[in-house]
């Protein structure tokens, strides 16, 4: 599967995007809003493995990984996940059903501020309206990243419920926030 933009390639990742995808995980995690992050591994070995699970999840779950590549550059600046369930669902008492996917996404910071996640989630948004039964999205974001929360609203999604979350051992819980789009 690839979705093309004006400016974007939404596709599956590949072992070539090893390089772009390091780079993207280490900047993801040495950011400010890394605390409202899963906290993944940043030596090479578990950058190589978090690689891997991204190209084979794909293939065999429910869970759908995309790199999001910059046309002009042929580099990968961001990453998409969908999946037809949230995290929280249990924890909130949310119901999904097969007609909702629950998005996040990860970009680098060099890259940011120049809407190229509006681009790609939107992208991708109407593609599964096209391509699947989807009718409805949900996001969960930690309110104090400003930027996502700001994205989320852009995109049309409004506040469903909020949460607190902790996503680094012995760190403090993060107040957050469910938001939906019904299509």
């Amino acid at each position: 599967m690839q979705i093309l933009t004006e400016r974007l390639v939404i596709r599956h990742f590949t072992q070539n995007d090893y390089a772009d995808f390091a780079e993207l995980i280490r900047n993801t995690m040495a950011g400010e809003y890394s605390i409202c992050d899963v906290q993944w591994p940043t030596d090479d070995e578990g950058i190589q493995n978090l690689l891997f699970s991204h190209i084979h999840e794909t293939s065999f779950t429910l869970c759908k990984w995309f790199a999001v590549e910059l046309k002009s550059q042929s580099k990968v600046i961001g990453s998409l996940l969908i999946r037809p369930y949230s995290y929280l669902d249990d924890k909130l008492g949310v119901q999904t059903d097969n007609t909702t996917q629950c998005l996040s996404w990860t970009s680098n910071s060099d890259y940011q501020g120049s809407g190229y996640m509006h681009e790609a989630l939107q992208a991708l948004m109407d593609y599964c309206q096209k391509e699947s039964s989807t009718k409805r999205f949900r996001v969960e974001v930690i309110d104090l990243n400003i930027p996502s929360v700001k994205l989320t609203e852009k995109l049309g999604f409004v506040k469903i419920h909020s949460f607190e979350e902790t996503f680094i051992d012995g760190g403090e819980e993060l107040e957050g926030t469910v938001y939906e789009k019904v299509l």
